[in-house]
């Protein structure tokens, strides 16, 4: 499990398959109010969904799908990983309070978010 960290992912293969398109996903959950509790901040973080979505097929050249021959577990602690070192810059560069207090959510979110899906990793090899 140690190698997770740091084992790259392949580029996705199967890139013709019917499977959903994972930022359409997102954003449909996104639109329907499930992850913003600020309205004024919606479009702003939909717009930066759509443009994280056209980098990732500009990357691979296919939009990010389900059964793609990546790992979803391993993309995500170790995305999940890197934004932990990020968080605590700001946090270190920081000084205005209500400013601080948002990366101070972010960041136990983030190492939640760790917590959590090491425990998955953990409960995937104990039962597979």
């Amino acid at each position: 499990m140690n190698s997770v960290a740091n084992t790259p992912e392949p580029n996705p293969v199967n890139l013709d398959n019917d499977q959903p398109v994972l930022w359409d996903l997102v954003i449909d959950d996104f639109k329907l109010g499930l992850c913003c509790h600020e309205e004024k901040f919606k479009d702003g973080i939909l717009q930066l969904m759509r443009d994280r979505n056209l980098f990732g097929i500009a990357k691979y050249g296919v939009p990010l799908k389900v059964k793609n021959g990546r790992s979803f577990i391993n993309d995500s602690v170790q995305e999940n990983l890197d934004i932990l070192p990020y968080l605590k810059g700001i946090l270190c560069e920081e000084k205005g309070p209500y400013k601080r207090w948002l990366i101070e959510e972010a960041y136990r979110s983030a190492q939640q978010s760790i917590i959590m899906l090491y425990e998955y990793l953990c409960l995937q090899e104990e039962h597979g």
